[in-house]
């Protein structure tokens, strides 16, 4: 029987949560009453992660696992999830209890009503002021790349409909692998509203600025439309930010230099900044026209699965 609905759920180190995830979406799927299947992606966690999910499989048969070789982050774990899932619908969501699996019902009901993709909204948001900030300009700088409005309460939790993936999927993988890029096609109904948000119930997050560099690195390459042009005028502002940074901090520390000393030293490290961006990007570009044959990522072991779509 074909799952109604796939939850793909990256995990990497969240050993403390998995079970109690898993006792919460059996009675989201008793309740409504739809065949389901649950894929966990193991990204190469250090912990007993993958023990779990083997365990858990064993007693119900709709519970799938895929484990990587090693950490590849999160957003190409939803891209393979999503990749080897079978249902109508697919849920993507966290696996540290932050986005709630009673949600899913809320979100999958609102499909009801016409909508390709529906997006949890998450309201109380519970995240540390460093990350708010960095998520808030992260966002900033990927609505301007992909020319659409990006709410910075809106992440991964969402329920896609597969004929709208599998018309993604021929353009570029790197959209499944940032959801809120899906905005950007037209054709497609997508709302967002509003979902419980809460407290993440163990570890902490995976997230870094290299991470989400080199996934916006990824977006921009993926357009077509302008995609090195914007690359090249996010290296240089961030250069000049970087440069002007520590060109003052030279000043303050050394009174005795003249203005154009500092001057000098300011072009010197906006030219060594933009250079490090330059070389990342083209490093980037040529990475992905080497991975366009092949998956970015390496599968070492399965579970529940007869064959993968890789």
């Amino acid at each position: 029987m074909i799952p109604e609905i796939s939850v793909v759920i990256p995990i990497y180190n969240c050993s403390g949560s998995i079970q109690e995830l898993y006792r919460r979406l059996c009675r989201v799927f008793e309740t409504l009453k739809l065949p389901y299947e649950v894929i966990f992606v193991n990204d190469g966690s250090t912990q007993n992660d993958w023990e779990i999910v083997k365990t858990l499989s064993k007693e119900n048969a709709s519970i799938k696992g895929i484990l990587f070789d090693k950490n590849y982050g999160q957003y190409n774990a939803i891209a393979c999830g999503i990749k080897n899932s079978s249902g109508n619908w697919i849920v993507v969501m966290d696996g540290d209890l932050q986005d709630n699996p009673e949600e899913i019902a809320k979100l999958y009901h609102k499909t009801k009503e016409g909508f390709q993709i529906v997006y949890a909204l998450r309201k109380g948001k519970r995240e540390g002021l460093i990350n708010k900030i960095g998520s808030y300009f992260y966002k900033k700088i990927m609505s301007f790349i992909l020319g659409v409005k990006l709410n910075v309460d809106v992440a991964n939790f969402c329920i896609i409909n597969r004929d709208f993936i599998q018309e993604v999927q021929k353009y570029s993988e790197a959209y499944i692998k940032f959801l809120p890029s899906l905005m950007s096609f037209k054709n497609f109904r997508h709302v967002q509203i509003k979902v419980k948000h809460s407290k993440r119930h163990s570890g902490k997050s995976s997230y870094n600025f290299i991470k989400k560099y080199n996934l916006g690195l990824e977006i921009v390459f993926a357009f077509t439309r302008k995609r090195v042009e914007q690359f090249f005028i996010l290296a240089f502002s961030l250069s000049l930010l970087a440069s002007a940074f520590i060109s003052l901090l030279i000043y303050k520390t050394h009174h005795l230099l003249d203005s154009f000393c500092i001057f000098l030293m300011f072009l010197l490290v906006l030219s060594i900044f933009t250079m490090i961006f330059a070389a990342s990007g083209i490093n980037k570009m040529i990475k992905m026209k080497n991975l366009s044959r092949r998956n970015s990522y390496n599968i070492s072991e399965t579970v529940n699965f007869d064959q993968l779509n890789n």
